[in-house]
């Protein structure tokens, strides 16, 4: 371990030997006790969280700290009627709001649609999306309609008609 984990872990340790706690094994209410009483940045309670799991580790225990699955971005439900309604309110015309506005677009449908995280959405790649007759991104098909206004296909095509000049190198287009 290193020398600020140590530290982090050494802190830890005293905070328990004074209340009365283990430190190893800890549970997980000791650990966010621990992190409770003791604030600071998201980058020092990480370090504090790191130095603990190690040390766990190193004594073959399991870690104590309880994940946390990614927040997702998308608020509301991901029902496809709620998802059409937000991108029937988004411009798609018109430089330069169109050009958010089908960026936007394309966002609604990976966070609110297929439930991404915005890591998740940052990572995807080119290959996770398949277009044809039918477009699926992902592996998970993208419903169309007959209206482009609220077809989530549609702002999907429309983004890559964008990113995809792009991406090529036409920055004329």
């Amino acid at each position: 371990m290193t020398p600020q984990l140590e530290r982090h872990w050494a802190r830890f340790e005293a905070w328990c030997a004074a209340s009365g706690r283990e430190a190893l094994p800890a549970s997980p209410e000791t650990v966010e006790r621990f992190l409770a009483l003791f604030p600071g940045s998201k980058s020092k309670q990480r370090l504090r969280r790191r130095a603990i799991t190690v040390k766990h580790l190193d004594a073959g225990e399991p870690s104590p700290i309880i994940l946390v699955p990614p927040a997702r971005v998308w608020k509301g439900s991901a029902v496809v009627a709620d998802i059409e309604q937000a991108l029937a309110e988004i411009p798609k015309y018109r430089h330069p709001v169109g050009l958010r506005g089908r960026r936007d677009a394309f966002l609604i449908v990976l966070v609110g649609f297929l439930q991404l995280s915005r890591q998740e959405a940052r990572q995807l790649s080119p290959a996770a999306i398949e277009l044809g007759s039918i477009v699926k991104i992902c592996g998970r098909v993208i419903p169309s309609n007959d209206d482009p206004v609220t077809c989530l296909a549609c702002a999907v095509t429309r983004w890559l008609r964008v990113a995809g000049n792009a991406y090529l190198g036409h920055r004329a287009e």
